[in-house]
């Protein structure tokens, strides 16, 4: 069995001293039996890579933590065989994602491979 639990804590103040807070935190727990998760990590080349899940499908959370302290990925969805670039995951950065079943996500390293760690659950 697994459990993905993830909370989320957000303040923005700007230089003219506004400040943005959500009313509520957001706070999601998901869990899954073991065949229904996949955990690994996947070298991204600076060539456009497909990720491929073996568990997950769609509808399932997706979270990428890059793991390189000084390089970044740039990800997006696969159209006509190439990248359509839609996020950078800077160093250290970890995102969520909600998968949909037509869609394959490709990613880029910017200069040197990048190692991330995919957490998808189905959900």
């Amino acid at each position: 069995m697994a459990t993905l639990r993830q909370a989320v804590n957000v303040q923005l103040t700007n230089a003219a001293g506004q400040t943005f807070a959500p009313k509520h935190d957001q706070r999601e727990d998901l869990t899954a039996s073991a065949p229904d998760t996949d955990l690994f990590l996947w070298a991204v080349t600076t060539a456009e890579l497909d990720l491929t899940l073996n568990t997950v499908t769609a509808g399932g959370l997706l979270l990428l933590t890059n793991l390189d302290d000084a390089n970044f990925i740039t990800y997006g969805v696969k159209s006509g065989g190439i990248m359509v670039a839609l996020c950078t995951l800077q160093p250290g950065e970890t995102h969520k994602l909600r998968l949909e079943a037509a869609a394959t996500l490709r990613a880029a390293a910017d200069t040197a491979t990048v190692t991330v760690q995919v957490a998808a659950i189905d959900a």
